[in-house]
């Protein structure tokens, strides 16, 4: 959710009125989730994606560039959008281009395949399960304040294309990389005289929160 909300309030104006309709405001939406679920799943590890990349707004604000382009060009001759190359714009160049291991390329596909279809325009289409429905709404602060309070704070592993057991393993393993990570933070603390390092400012609310040496709080950026 949070990956989401920052994806789509990261857009400007003359990206999100590029076009107009419902469609075009599902497909915004469409595109921000497919960027931060590929985003997102880079969490898992190897589960997740075989290789790391670095998916930022460039990705994103260039999609949707192109994307803006077909939906004005439908618009300006009062035709029907191409899905065909609404997908291929986005699985095949911008995101296919960005992402280079061939099964990580088979999952974007995957995921984009029904997102970015013709089944936008419906008003009860949802990207997962009910509480993935596309908003109703217009304005950009709108649809942002339906992303915070619509959308579950904890993400279910199916969203991910992951099966519980699989997303598990890779938190597990995840928690063994934080933990080795602690352990040698506290070595060197030791080694220092028992001073632990002091938190960055990036940090925030759970830096602020650790006290003295305990493993699940070595966590200083954020």
């Amino acid at each position: 959710r949070a990956r989401l909300h920052g994806a789509y309030a990261s857009l400007d104006a003359d990206s999100l009125e590029a076009a107009s309709g419902r469609s075009w405001r599902a497909c915004i939406f469409a595109l921000c989730a497919l960027h931060a679920v590929m985003a997102e799943r880079g969490r898992f590890g190897k589960a997740g994606c075989a290789l790391p990349y670095d998916l930022g707004q460039p990705e994103l604000r260039t999609a949707l560039g192109a994307l803006g382009t077909l939906f004005a060009d439908a618009e300006a001759r009062r035709g029907a959008v191409e899905w065909d190359g609404v997908f291929s714009v986005v699985a095949h160049t911008h995101y296919g281009l960005a992402i280079a291991d061939l099964y990580d390329k088979r999952v974007l596909r995957a995921h984009a395949r029904p997102w970015l279809s013709a089944a936008l325009a419906e008003q009860s289409y949802s990207l997962h399960a009910a509480d993935y429905a596309i908003p109703n709404a217009v304005e950009r602060d709108a649809t942002l304040a339906k992303i915070a309070q619509q959308l579950p704070a904890e993400e279910p592993p199916a969203l991910y294309g992951m099966d519980a057991g699989t997303a598990a393993r890779a938190r597990e393993a995840e928690g063994e990389l934080l933990l080795r990570a602690a352990e040698a933070v506290a070595a060197a603390a030791a080694r220092d005289g028992g001073q632990l390092p002091t938190p960055t400012t990036g940090g925030g609310a759970l830096a602020s929160q650790c006290a003295g040496g305990e493993a699940a709080c070595l966590l200083y950026t954020s």
